[in-house]
C-alpha cells in the first residue's frame, strides 16, 4: 500500500503533521475493513473547498483497477476542516466506499451497480440519499471514525 498526501492542486499539504495523521488513519481503517492486503496506491488531497456544483459534499473518493495485476488506483478528497475529528470522519465515510469498490464491486459507471445489482433511483427516491452504498457509509463512518481514535489512544 502506498500513500501520497497533498494539498490543493497537489502541493504540499498544509499541515504535516495532518498528512502523517491521515496515513496513518488509511492504514488503520484498511486493516479494519479488511482490504489492508490488496494492493492500493491512495493520492489524497486536502483541500479547502470540493466543487461547488457538490453543494455541501466533504469528500469523494474513486477507486478503479485497471488491470487484475496492477495495484488499486484509490483518489480522496477531503474537506479541510478546522477540526480534525471532522477530516476523520470524512475519511472513514470514503474508506468505506474503497471496501466497497475492491470487495462489493462497487462500480459508480453510468449504470451504478453494488454488491451485483444495478441501482436506479425510483421515482420517489434521491439518487444520493437512498444509493445503498450511501447508507452504508453513512450508518457505518461514526463507528469506523471512533475505531481509528480508540487505537491512536489506546497505542500511543
Amino acid at each position: 500500500m502506498s500513500i501520497f498526501v497533498a494539498g490543493p492542486s497537489g502541493g504540499k499539504p498544509y499541515d504535516k503533521d495532518v498528512a502523517l495523521k491521515i496515513e496513518s488513519a488509511i492504514a488503520i481503517m484498511s486493516a479494519k475493513l479488511g482490504i489492508a492486503h490488496v494492493p492500493m496506491e491512495f493520492d489524497i488531497t486536502m483541500g479547502r473547498t470540493v466543487n461547488k456544483t457538490d453543494g455541501d459534499c466533504q469528500g469523494w473518493c474513486w477507486a478503479k483497477q485497471y488491470k487484475e495485476s496492477k495495484p488499486w488506483e484509490v483518489s480522496i478528497f477531503i474537506w479541510r476542516k478546522k477540526r480534525f475529528r471532522d477530516m476523520i470522519k470524512t475519511l472513514a465515510h470514503e474508506m468505506i466506499h474503497v471496501k466497497q469498490f475492491v470487495k462489493d464491486g462497487l462500480d459508480l459507471s453510468s449504470e451504478p451497480t453494488f454488491k451485483g445489482k444495478k441501482f436506479v433511483a425510483k421515482k420517489s427516491q434521491d439518487e444520493y440519499w437512498d444509493a445503498p452504498w450511501e447508507k452504508e457509509a453513512y450508518s457505518k463512518q461514526d463507528a469506523l471514525a471512533q475505531y481509528y481514535f480508540n487505537y491512536v489512544k489506546k497505542n500511543a
